[in-house]
Formats: C-alpha cells, structure tokens, sequence
C-alpha cells in the first residue's frame, strides 16, 4: 500500500487509494432504518437520564427534605405536596422508569447477546432471570409487624 519514494529523505507516496467501491453499498431502506432506530435510542437514552434523575429527586425529597412522621413530618410539604404524594410521584416516575428499560434492552439485544454475553446465551439469561428473581423476591416476601398485641 505504501511505498517509499526517496529512501534517503524517509518519505512515503500512496499507492493505492481508497475508493467508494472498496466499501459495501446499504440500500437507502437498511440506511433509513438505521438512522431510525439511532434517533428512537437517543430520544430513549435522554428519557432514561431524564426519569432517573427525577427518581433520584424525588428520593432525595422523600428521604431529606420530608422527613417520616405523623402527617408526613407534621404538615410539613414542598411544592404544595406532602411526602406522601411525593412518594406517589416517585413510584409513577419509576414505573415509567422500568417501561423504558425493558424497551431499552429490547431495542439492544443484539448487543447484549453478541458483547455482553459474549455469545453465550445463557449468561444474559441467567442474568435476566436473577434480576427477575430479586424483583420478584422484594415484591412477594411476606411482611410482619413490629408491634406485638
């Protein structure tokens, strides 16, 4: 490909040059698809940041600036919502939160099985499935009471 043209001076000419032809042509459908799916998962990525950074707020909001007790801190509110519903808030940011993920990770599956997993299926399964598990574990553990009668 290169080739030297004056060994003394230690310069190089290229000899072969780079055409259009030497890359494979994508049909103008397979482009515009591609260019789709690239605005969709931006649009989505923004949507995740956006929603996670609400979550975070909003715990932030319940955690510190509300703090637990008889009426949500003793009447106390931010924004004219008590802690509450600022909890009731949080929780619908976070199930948009988990939709968005799913259609995240269906959107990039491919990647996930290729990279992630190296090709090995059963590696983002079984991690799919822990997660599931955790979820799963949170939601239906029974509860108890800490107050004997």
């Amino acid at each position: 490909m290169f080739s030297r043209a004056d060994p003394l001076a230690g310069e190089y000419t290229i000899t072969h040059s780079i055409t259009s032809s030497s890359f494979p042509q994508r049909s103008q459908s397979s482009n515009n698809r591609e260019y789709m799916k690239n605005i969709t998962s931006r649009i989505l990525n923004l949507a995740l940041y956006i929603s996670f950074c609400l979550m975070v707020g909003t715990g932030f909001i319940i955690g510190y600036r509300l703090p637990p007790g008889s009426r949500g801190g003793r009447g106390m509110s931010l924004l004219g919502m008590n802690r509450h519903e600022w909890g009731d808030v949080h929780l619908y940011i976070s199930y948009g939160f988990i939709a968005m993920l799913i259609v995240h990770l269906c959107i990039h599956w491919k990647w996930l099985i290729k990279i992630a997993s190296r090709n090995r299926q059963w590696r983002l399964w079984l991690g799919l499935a822990i997660g599931i598990a955790v979820v799963l574990f949170c939601l239906l553990y029974p509860t108890e009471s800490r107050f004997q009668r």
